[in-house]
């Protein structure tokens, strides 16, 4: 969930990899990759736009530019334009990278780290809370069964 809440959509699925390969090699820790693949697509392409526009308000707010904060219609709006370019393949991709880096990368960067944090702790117990369960009527399933 940490991975889906932050500003880098289309690579979260393979930072959570990057991130169980880290944990187990180095910590020796194991977590469900498929749980955590899961997690990342909270944020898609429905979501992506509003999740994003959080991010940017939070990110103001942190870094105290409140007064630079736009409607979220302008943020659609320039959004759109990133993508609008007359350029194509790799000059479009530098045009969107640009329009991130100069006008919100920072700001997103900054505003999704307590979303992150929060959106963790809330999935890991979410998580936890279900595994229980189900472990716990599996667990009567098989004594009954027997």
């Amino acid at each position: 969930m940490f991975w889906a809440m932050t500003p880098f959509f289309g690579i979260q699925m393979a930072l959570v990899m990057g991130t169980w390969l880290v944990t187990k090699k180095i910590f020796n820790w194991d977590f469900s990759i498929v749980n955590g693949l899961a997690w990342t697509w909270v944020t898609n392409v429905f979501t992506l736009l509003p999740v994003f526009y959080m991010f940017f308000l939070t990110g103001n707010l942190m870094l105290g530019v409140g007064g630079n904060i736009s409607g979220y219609e302008q943020f659609v709006a320039v959004w759109n334009n990133s993508f609008e370019s007359d350029s194509s393949g790799w000059n479009a991709i530098v045009h969107w990278f640009e329009t991130m880096i100069n006008g919100w990368g920072l700001s997103m960067v900054v505003g999704s780290i307590p979303w992150a944090i929060i959106s963790t702790l809330i999935a890991y117990f979410l998580s936890l809370s279900f595994i229980r369960k189900y472990r716990a009527r599996r667990a009567g399933k098989i004594t009954r069964d027997s």
